[in-house]
């Protein structure tokens, strides 16, 4: 009223449907790799959109395997454009030790999502690198040895042939031959 109604009369307001923006998630909550790697291939998966530009923060962190003598510690981002649904991957080098040892593991996060997607699930896995070092051989120190009869106790010398990190354990018995025990 009292007014009149000039150009343009009609305004569009569009709603963004953030839903439509999409989560990202890793492609598996468990990820293996030999020692000899030479790396771990990570993937992260935008899922149920693609509109918006959007990213996520990646790390790695300790598990049973230490960062720079297990693996070397990796952070970045991973970001997807507008329409943008392909999975996008990253490296984690893997250190190739000599060293006997139980199969170690270290974990990945995915955080902090940007341009309005939300993390999927899994956001967190688990690398486990399976060891490839041979055990070590156990021996006498030689094949036959003497002493004194009065030499008590009688000391027989076994060795490692490579260094473990594991607990070596050997089981040994005496036997009757010429002597007898007691």
């Amino acid at each position: 009223g009292n007014a009149i109604l000039g150009a343009p009369s009609v305004h569009t307001y569009t709603i963004i449907d953030e839903d439509l923006r999409g989560a990202i998630r890793l492609s598996s909550a468990t990820y293996s790799v030999d020692e000899s790697g030479p790396r771990v291939t990570i993937t992260a998966q935008r899922i149920g959109g693609s509109s918006g530009a959007v990213g996520v923060k990646f790390a790695t962190a300790n598990g049973t395997a230490a960062a720079g003598s297990d693996y070397l510690s990796t952070a970045g981002t991973l970001s997807w454009a507008n329409g943008d649904t392909a999975s996008k991957s990253f490296t984690v080098p893997i250190t190739n030790d000599l060293l006997d040892e139980l199969n170690e593991t270290f974990t990945l996060t995915l955080s902090a999502p940007s341009g309005g997607a939300a993390l999927g699930s899994p956001s967190t896995g688990t690398v486990t690198i399976t060891d490839n070092d041979p055990a070590p051989t156990l021996r006498f120190s030689q094949a036959a040895s003497s002493g004194a009869e009065s030499t008590t106790p009688a000391v027989i010398n076994v060795s490692l042939s490579a260094a473990s990190c594991q607990t070596i354990t050997v089981a040994y018995a005496t036997a009757n031959g010429t002597a007898v025990s007691g």
